[in-house]
């Protein structure tokens, strides 16, 4: 409660009989460390990926002008980034009608290693 200055609640820590264990097993995805895992794969995949060829042979399905306004379908959207979020689409819209102001991938949850609610999503950044 940020008017008293005081912690209300913190979920998830009176439904957990037992508490959750810690994982010990070791995970690393930085190149010089991946030999290290001790559950994971201990080198990098080895095999070729196959071409992946997309054709539109009547051209695409959308439009962009102005440099990032995009219309699609009845959708209509303005691309941008950033360095911090990503992709950031700015004035949805369908049929002309206003859905969000703003979106990134700031507001995207992930499911993250404990599996216990309210634990299981929280945010990516």
């Amino acid at each position: 409660d940020l008017n008293t200055k005081t912690v209300v609640c913190i979920d998830g820590l009176l439904e957990r009989t037992p508490p959750p264990k810690i994982p010990e097993a070791s995970a690393n995805y930085h190149r010089n460390l991946i030999h290290t895992n001790s559950y994971l794969s201990t080198t990098w995949r080895q095999d070729v990926l196959k071409t992946l060829n997309i054709t539109q042979p009547d051209g695409p399905s959308f439009h962009v002008t102005d440099g990032n306004w995009v219309k699609w379908q009845n959708w209509s959207f303005r691309v941008g980034f950033n360095y911090r979020e990503g992709l950031v689409l700015h004035d949805v819209r369908f049929d002309d009608r206003s859905i969000l102001n703003r979106a990134s991938l700031v507001e995207m949850a992930v499911p993250y290693g404990d599996s216990n609610p309210p634990f299981q999503r929280k945010c990516a950044f």
